[in-house]
């Protein structure tokens, strides 16, 4: 790979940093927000955040995917495709799913509570994201490592 791709990997690492520390900052509150969920309160809360993740997580998986880092693998390394393929679905199933619990909130009757099931729900989202971020963050790392050597 050329000074240049692996500039623009590197570059691609720094971003996918900065925006996994502002989803993960994000999530923090929103875990805290969800241990009072019972309370109708929490809900105008919840839902700013929830929209707010859905922004960003769309900002983040467009980065990435459009000639973004997992391009430059790609280039690299076409027989990782399978993997960057399964990336890429992840994050079409990632969205929906935090879509689908937004909006689960957002028609639960007014004085209604969040539920457990929603809570838990949002929980194992988030668990979900944190696997798929380690997974995508490995591939990247590994390509990396293979681009500019391991140290002897």
């Amino acid at each position: 790979m050329t000074q240049k791709s692996t500039t623009r990997l590197t570059d691609s690492i720094d971003a996918l940093k900065r925006h996994n520390n502002l989803l993960g900052l994000m999530m923090e509150e929103l875990r805290d927000f969800l241990e009072g969920a019972s309370d109708c309160e929490n809900r105008k809360p919840i839902l700013t955040t929830l929209d707010a993740l859905l922004v960003n997580l769309r900002q983040q998986f467009e980065l990435e995917e459009k000639g973004g880092y997992l391009e430059d693998v790609l280039d690299r390394y076409p027989s990782w495709h399978p993997q960057v393929v399964h990336l890429r679905q992840q994050h079409a199933l990632l969205r929906q799913q935090l879509c689908e619990a937004r909006n689960r909130i957002a028609t639960l009757p007014p004085d209604a509570p969040i539920g457990h099931e929603i809570q838990r729900q949002l929980v194992d989202w988030m668990n979900t994201y944190d696997e798929h971020r380690h997974r995508e963050t490995a591939l990247i790392q590994d390509a990396f490592a293979l681009e500019t050597g391991v140290g002897e």
